[in-house]
């Protein structure tokens, strides 16, 4: 899979918790962000689908 490398900039006290969740799930912080963004991207596509499908 090709990656691409975006400077993201964060508040301090999100960096923090983001950081603490990354921790304790065994990820980096990149790594953590990746989980969260792919999660809310195959959300939005479900609930685009069940939308076009009328739910």
């Amino acid at each position: 899979m090709e990656k691409v490398r975006r400077v993201v900039i964060f508040p301090a006290d999100l960096y923090r918790q983001l950081c603490a969740i990354a921790e304790r799930e065994h990820r980096s912080m990149s790594a953590q962000v990746v989980h969260y963004v792919a999660a809310a991207v195959a959300q939005a596509q479900g609930e685009r689908s069940a939308q076009a499908e009328g739910r």
